[in-house]
């Protein structure tokens, strides 16, 4: 009341619904319309700081737009689902582009709201959700990040520091390419896919060389992976050093990877059984490194080489059950060999130190050297 900027918030529905809005910030234009009816237009609460926006739908919603303030070209953010959608935005900081579209309409285009600080994400769909754009400030070429599925998806990303791409593309459609997001620090990227998910970029910026999915880092880094499907590749690759190429792990069940990384890591190859060409894994730290790997399928290689001494090659770890692998290190790792069965060039398991060192290596399978 007492304010007559704040104009439209419409929702036909042809079930019930529950909205919540909790804007302790900057927030232009709220849209929700409901299908089928055009003259619902305009729901604007701007704000002056953070916001939090939470809408449960068990009809059919169409559209929701959420855009910044003080900024025209940010037009739509169009959702049409055929089940239930539950959309929840929390950003204190830098978001430029949100795109949610809905499939079979190449008629919903943008929602953008340009923030100046971190950002989370959740969307949880229990539909078909077939776009979603995250892109970057200050950068047009940032164009596309889809991802089609045929059951739920859960996304969530959370952003202080400095990550270029994104892309988050869905089987058997080559056409979708490139979802970016410039930062400045930091990352924790988290994807929980029930579905069948192909391919995962994160791409570091300022290097066009990095191709597959490279993350190169000046502070920390977080990487988690949840599974249920089937992962065939992953990258994660160090600035500077083209020749580090391939980090690709096929699994028949689910897959856990956890990286903590305080320092700099440069490669890191988790490469899958069957394949003899994939080689290296190394890993060269200035700081404290803590790597945890728990794979209920067929793990092939594991290669955790320390930094300056290239004549140490090889860490191949086979197994026909589980296996959970746990290194904290708060000195300077230099090798770590983890050798499968049946197969006696496997030689070595060398970790020299200028700290102290924790090892645990738990495996249900075979292993057979650990010197």
């Amino acid at each position: 009341m007492g304010d007559p900027q704040y104009k439209h918030c419409q929702a036909p529905h042809t079930g019930s619904q529950l909205i919540t809005i909790h804007v302790t910030g900057s927030l232009q234009y709220l849209n929700v319309l409901g299908m089928g009816d055009p003259q619902y237009k305009h729901c604007q609460a701007p704000h002056t700081g953070s916001q939090l926006i939470t809408i449960h739908v068990t009809g059919s919603l169409q559209y929701l737009n959420v855009l910044g303030m003080g900024d025209p070209q940010y037009k739509h953010c169009q959702a049409p689902h055929t089940g239930s959608q539950l959309i929840t935005i929390h950003v204190t900081g830098s978001l430029q582009y949100l795109n949610v579209l809905g499939m079979g309409d190449p008629q919903y285009k943008h929602c953008q709201a340009p923030h100046t600080g971190s950002q989370l994400i959740t969307i949880h769909v229990t539909g078909s959700l077939q776009y979603l754009n995250v892109l970057g400030m200050g950068d047009p070429q940032y164009k596309h990040c889809q991802a089609p599925h045929t059951g739920s998806q859960l996304i969530t990303i959370h952003v202080t520091g400095s990550l270029q791409y994104l892309n988050v593309l869905g089987m058997g459609d080559p056409q979708y390419k490139h979802c970016q997001a410039p930062h400045t620090g930091s990352q924790l990227i988290t994807i929980h896919v029930t579905g069948s998910l192909q391919y995962l970029n994160v791409l570091g910026m300022g290097d066009p060389q990095y191709k597959h999915c490279q993350a190169p880092h000046t502070g920390s880094q977080l990487i988690t992976i949840h599974v249920t499907g089937s992962l065939q590749y992953l990258n994660v690759l160090g600035m500077g050093d083209p020749q580090y190429k391939h980090c690709q792990a096929p699994h028949t069940g689910s897959q856990l990877i956890t990286i903590h990384v305080t320092g700099s890591l440069q490669y890191l190859n988790v490469l899958g059984m069957g394949d003899p060409q994939y080689k290296h894994c190394q890993a060269p730290h200035t700081g404290s490194q803590l790597i945890t790997i728990h794979v209920t399928g067929s793990l092939q290689y594991l290669n955790v080489l320390g930094m300056g001494d290239p004549q140490y090659k090889h860490c191949q770890a086979p197994h026909t059950g589980s296996q959970l692998i746990t290194i904290h290190v708060t000195g300077s790792l230099q090798y770590l060999n983890v050798l499968g069965m049946g197969d006696p060039q496997y030689k070595h398991c060398q970790a020299p130190h200028t700290g102290s060192q924790l090892i645990t290596i738990h495996v249900t399978g075979s292993l057979q050297y650990h010197e």
